[in-house]
């Protein structure tokens, strides 16, 4: 059976709001990739920087890699910077 990627998207959202970092990752990743839900890396990057804001490195490098670029968000290599110390800080060794 094919994975549901759409009604995994209504539990992460679910545990994301209720305060799990990890769910908020796993949420952002579907929109970053438009898996169950329409691709929109604006709302991707709202996602991944709730999984930083909850202590996910992940969260804060995909999130400063988003800066980077200037997808779905505003470029800034400052902003990208700090969010790659912060990664780093919470252990992500590639964000070092």
């Amino acid at each position: 059976r094919a994975p549901d990627f759409e009604r995994a998207a209504h539990f992460y959202a679910k545990d994301c709001d209720a305060g799990g970092a990890g769910s908020c990752l796993a949420l952002a990743i579907l929109y970053d990739s438009g898996q169950g839900v329409f691709k929109n890396l604006a709302t991707a990057a709202g996602f991944y920087g709730r999984a930083c804001d909850g202590g996910n490195a992940q969260g804060c490098r995909s999130l400063a890699l988003l800066h980077e670029t200037g997808e779905g968000v505003e470029a800034s290599a400052e902003r990208a910077a700090e969010l790659m110390r912060r990664a780093c800080a919470l252990g992500d060794r590639d964000s070092c």
